[in-house]
């Protein structure tokens, strides 16, 4: 009886250390069938890239890349070559991720030439949260290519529309001759209302005007762009409809807004600066 009972003891002593030995072996893998947690893009990013040139043979090297990313919307633009990959990010797992992309290119906003139907493409990559994202575009020309983008230090500048209440300006599409024709008027309260002064030329946004409201993201150094084109103010009818996309300040000076947005057809690109 008594070796019943101690060897019932030993079986309940060797099932506890087992079961011990179990639980922690479980969470150090993640607790039985977990992963590494998904990366978390969100942020305002700078880089470069090399992607191929319009001709599809020779390099395109991008160095002035800028990047605003919130949750699975990520828009990137080279406002020195007027180009913006507009992607949406389908899949992240871990570090790696796959997006889907429109390309805006040749967008020449001071031109009457409308500008080139954008392309669709792929991109893929990994995302070091918080430090670095890098990537391929896998298409043909400037839709073909390699990035890498570095988290920016702004990022720690949380949103906020007092920074921005502004009226800005500069060249839109890198279109020096509408720097001094564009204006990007932000109220206190984020409503917007953008003109373009009257002149002679103003190209396919001549006499353009848009309304709308820039308001700051939650936690982020990014504010979201919503924009309409008003009805009867273009040259062309396709270009009133409603524009969507980001903006950011670049320094901590709030002197710099970079903002993108788009409507599907065309985008409007820029770095500006306080008007005079």
């Amino acid at each position: 009886m008594r070796n019943t009972i101690k060897n019932n003891a030993l079986t309940r002593i060797f099932n506890l250390i087992v079961t011990f030995l179990l639980i922690s072996t479980l969470a150090s893998c993640g607790g039985g069938g977990g992963s590494t947690p998904d990366a978390d893009p969100t942020g305002y990013y700078t880089g470069g890239a090399t992607v191929k040139d319009t001709d599809g043979t020779s390099d395109l090297s991008l160095t002035d890349l800028r990047g605003m990313i919130n949750g699975n919307w990520v828009m990137i633009m080279s406002p020195t070559q007027a180009i913006l990959y507009d992607a949406t990010i389908t899949s992240i797992s871990g570090n790696d991720f796959t997006a889907d992309v429109t390309i805006y290119y040749g967008m020449d906003a001071g031109s009457t030439t409308p500008p080139p139907a954008p392309i669709s493409t792929t991109l893929s990559g990994a995302i070091t949260e918080g430090s670095q994202i890098t990537g391929t575009i896998a298409g043909t020309g400037i839709g073909t290519g390699t990035f890498s983008l570095t988290y920016s230090f702004t990022n720690s500048d949380i949103a906020n529309l007092a920074n921005i209440a502004k009226t800005w300006t500069g060249a839109i599409n890198n279109v020096p001759q509408l720097s001094s024709v564009f204006k990007f008027n932000i109220a206190g309260d984020g409503t917007v209302t953008v003109g373009f002064v009257d002149a002679a030329d103003k190209g396919i946004f001549k006499g353009c005007e848009m309304t709308g409201t820039v308001s700051p993201i939650a936690n982020t150094t990014i504010y979201s762009v919503n924009v309409t084109m008003k009805t009867n103010s273009c040259p062309e009818t396709k270009y009133e409809t409603d524009y969507t996309g980001f903006a950011t300040t670049s320094d901590t000076n709030h002197n710099t807004l970079v903002i993108q947005f788009s409507n599907g057809i065309v985008a409007f690109l820029a770095e500006l600066t306080p008007a005079p």
